[in-house]
């Protein structure tokens, strides 16, 4: 029934919430003025490849001779495949980016707010 896509599409929209308007204040923020839009077309574009590149795992893992998304015996039920493989990689590849996001928060320096202040009040002035 459709009724149990609900819950799943109320996370998939409080996710959204959570990762796109944060991230692009942070974007916005930390970009110098004269570039905010140029990061702004940025943050959605990768948002598009990491779309692109999720359909074409699934398109790869669905390939007939050892895909684990093949269910050869039923084509479209999707009830005789590895979904819980699939799914264990996701959670694998999330976890080498969080790995990776921490190395890289931990190196990251916050700029400096008088200098940004003074970059924008020579700007508009």
């Amino acid at each position: 029934a459709i009724w149990w896509q609900i819950p799943q599409y109320v996370l998939i929209g409080i996710s959204e919430i959570f990762a796109s308007i944060p991230g692009l204040e942070f974007a916005y923020s930390e970009a110098p003025p004269s570039m905010q839009s140029i990061i702004m077309g940025f943050f959605f574009f990768i948002s598009g490849i990491g779309s692109l590149l999720g359909s074409g795992l699934l398109s790869l893992l669905a390939l007939p001779p050892t895909g684990w998304m093949n269910c050869p015996e039923d084509y479209g039920n999707i009830n005789k495949c590895h979904m819980d493989y699939y799914f264990f990689l996701l959670a694998g590849i999330q976890g080498a980016t969080l790995l990776v996001f921490v190395v890289i928060i931990l190196r990251y320096e916050r700029r400096n707010c008088e200098n940004y202040q003074m970059y924008n009040d020579l700007e508009t002035e």
